[in-house]
């Protein structure tokens, strides 16, 4: 539950009119597919898609988060009610690191450089999932 905490920090953090977006970088295939889980959650948590971002989380994620509320889509939802979503639309992914089957993303804000969510991502049967690191 530490990223679902992170996130609301990077909604505190707000922001004044959207700048234009940095250049991507340049990422491996396998960078790329783990930048692309990252942003499908960001992204769907601004939709209050409950059920496209717990679509991106790993098994044991499930698991705890239906631990929590009875299921990850409830989850989710109750960890943010009342909270507006809609800057999570211009996040993208900055900087991605692998080492073998766990990786770290840095989600940056459009137009600016500065890291606001690490995200955590593991594979699991070929395909990259987000999990929260324990």
């Amino acid at each position: 539950m530490r990223v679902l905490a992170a996130l609301a920090l990077l909604f505190a953090a707000g922001c004044g009119a959207e700048a234009p977006k940095p250049a991507a970088p340049e990422l491996t295939p396998a960078q790329r597919e783990v930048a692309d889980v990252a942003e499908r959650f960001v992204h769907a948590l601004g939709r209050d898609d409950w059920a496209a971002a717990c679509a991106t989380r790993s098994y044991d994620d499930h698991l705890a988060l239906a631990r929590e509320a009875g299921t990850c889509e409830r989850a989710l939802e109750l960890a943010f009610k009342g909270k507006d979503l809609a800057l999570l639309s211009g996040t993208v992914a900055g900087r991605v690191r692998i080492d073998g089957d766990r990786a770290g993303v840095d989600m940056v804000q459009r137009g600016a450089e500065r890291t606001r969510l690490q995200l955590f991502a593991v594979r699991e049967a070929g395909r990259w999932l987000l999990e929260d690191p324990r």
